[in-house]
């Protein structure tokens, strides 16, 4: 487990240093944007964070609100 979070890590910096590495669930990669199937799965892989984003916006709208509904909240 710990192995994998410092390779999660390291695969984290690298996309916010500009490199390109991505996982579709057969392996991190690094797409080859020349390569149409590499295209796709970059384009499949940024929808996913895209829902991924709307979902944790969306729950973490729900907690706030309820959280302040109770007088509760700590920011």
């Amino acid at each position: 487990a710990n192995v994998d979070r410092q390779l999660r890590k390291l695969i984290e910096e690298a996309n916010n240093n500009g490199d390109i590495i991505i996982n579709i669930g057969k392996g991190y990669f690094r797409p080859d944007l020349s390569n149409a199937f590499d295209r796709l799965a970059l384009n499949t892989y940024i929808n996913s964070i895209k829902s991924r984003i709307g979902s944790l916006s969306a729950s973490m709208n729900a907690i706030e609100k309820t959280a302040e509904g109770y007088g509760q909240l700590c920011l």
